[in-house]
């Protein structure tokens, strides 16, 4: 037999408190890449590659590691690999379909630009917006459902990132 359950799950959003100190980097970062992942995925926008990385990336994905041992009492005994990290640029029309990031067990968005127009990050069961204020993050299970409407402005820049929790005693390459 098959049941539907809806559980409540937590999403945290959180001001990065150095978001200043890497907003410009990431912006120069987002410019000086390719997206060839545009149109490719769930994601009806322009898409970079899957492995991103600066040392402004590293600083914001190893404080979001450590507000997930706070977040998730069950996280505080693993490893916590950063799996993928990619920005996805906004423009007038573009937008995401729902999906979830199964198998990883945790997601972040982390709004870098969000011009008036720019559409919030939607989790699709609980019909939940959240606003995407430049140097935000939100965290979620990623398991969750969740999507962008149509954007109505050009520029609105995310960068995006999965984790992966292993036991302390298991020794796993993320490359």
């Amino acid at each position: 037999m098959k049941y539907n359950v809806t559980e409540e799950l937590e999403v945290n959003a959180i001001p990065f408190p150095k978001a200043s100190q890497i907003h410009d980097a990431l912006i120069a970062t987002s410019k000086s890449i390719t997206y060839p992942n545009t149109n490719k995925t769930n994601v009806k926008a322009s898409m970079s590659d899957w492995f991103i990385d600066s040392p402004e990336i590293t600083l914001l994905v190893d404080w979001i590691a450590r507000r997930l041992k706070i977040i998730d009492m069950n996280t505080t005994q693993c490893n916590a690999h950063i799996v993928h990290t990619w920005f996805v640029n906004y423009n007038e029309g573009d937008h995401t379909n729902p999906h979830t990031h199964y198998p990883l067990q945790y997601s972040f968005a982390y709004f870098i630009n969000s011009p008036p127009g720019s559409s919030p990050l939607v989790f699709t069961h609980s019909n939940i917006s959240i606003d995407p204020t430049p140097g935000t993050v939100v965290i979620f299970p990623g398991n969750v459902k969740h999507h962008v409407n149509t954007n109505k402005s050009t520029g609105r820049l995310v960068l995006v990132g999965n984790f992966l929790f292993t036991p302390l005693e298991i020794n796993v390459e993320v490359t």
